[in-house]
């Protein structure tokens, strides 16, 4: 057996060199948790891929609640699954899918197989993969993949936020800390997820935006997580009126570290920090503090 490298981009690469058995790792080591992450995460990030190119309207599905669910998010549970028991035999997979519960004991790894469904049935670029990692109840790894870039975001509890840039046209994969130098601080761009329930907060932000407020406005939609990584790199202040249901560890978990390991805020309407679990309302995620108070007196009004 050849040693694991620490280093991320080592690590992919032997992974793909197929050098790389989670039969040698060991879960008590924090370390072989990023293996076990990227090892898992090219496996989920080519089932989507695949996917996407296919044709799908025989294969959706549709839950009470209306929202589509695709036969591809239980096949990346049960991959986890069946890894997991490998790595880890004592963790468990909690996710949207399966009826596995969260647990505060022992290992537990909150997976979101899909994230952005309607991104994904529509054939375009905002869905999302989802990890988040948890000892004892303690969220210590997220991290979030966007398969149509080969965008890795990732972060430790005790780390930086990492940016990896997969090699997609032939250049060498690359290993960037976040977040980026604004190219102005005083820019103020918003990105507010386009839900039934975020008319107030549309209103308000459009009108701030005509009267120059905001330099620029636009309304992505797709997966959550995937925009608080994007509000992660630094430019965009994202926006989002959570109000389906409260928050699952699968739901936010996963960007909650990405951008509090930047240096960056997730907060509610009156300027306090959100908890990823049981949330439901407005919340504002950003780098730049500055900036968020900006959207909260915008919000206000």
């Amino acid at each position: 057996m050849e040693k694991i490298p620490s280093n991320e981009l080592e690590i992919i690469g032997q992974i793909r060199d197929e050098k790389i058995s989670l039969y040698d790792l060991d879960f008590k080591k924090k370390s072989d948790w990023l293996v076990f992450m990227l090892f898992n995460l090219l496996e989920i990030g080519k089932l989507s891929r695949d996917f996407k190119t296919k044709e799908v309207v025989d294969t959706v599905k549709f839950k009470p609640d209306k929202t589509p669910t695709l036969f591809v998010e239980p096949q990346i549970e049960k991959l986890l699954e069946n890894n997991l028991k490998i790595f880890c035999s004592e963790g468990i997979v909690v996710g949207e899918e399966n009826l596995n519960q969260w647990t505060k004991k022992g290992y537990c790894v909150a997976v979101d197989p899909i994230d952005g469904t309607w991104a994904l049935i529509s054939k375009t670029e905002t869905f999302s993969n989802t990890l988040a990692f948890f000892k004892d109840g303690i969220l210590f790894l997220g991290v979030v993949f966007n398969p149509s870039t080969g965008e890795i975001f990732f972060s430790f509890d005790d780390g930086p936020t990492k940016l990896i840039q997969l090699n997609l046209l032939g250049e060498n994969d690359r290993s960037l800390e976040l977040p980026f130098a604004p190219i102005n601080k005083k820019n103020l761009l918003v990105n507010l997820q386009p839900t039934k329930s975020a008319n107030p907060q549309f209103l308000s932000l459009i009108k701030a935006w005509n009267s120059g407020e905001i330099n620029l406005l636009k309304t992505t939609g797709g997966s959550p997580a995937l925009a608080i990584c994007e509000a992660a790199k630094g430019a965009f202040i994202y926006v989002c009126n959570w109000e389906s249901r409260a928050t699952e560890p699968y739901d936010l978990a996963a960007a909650y570290i990405v951008i509090k390991q930047a240096g960056g805020f997730i907060l509610d309407l009156e300027g306090n920090p959100i908890s990823f679990m049981n949330y439901r309302g407005v919340f504002i995620a950003g780098t730049d503090l500055n900036l968020i108070k900006k959207i909260l007196k915008i919000l206000s009004n």
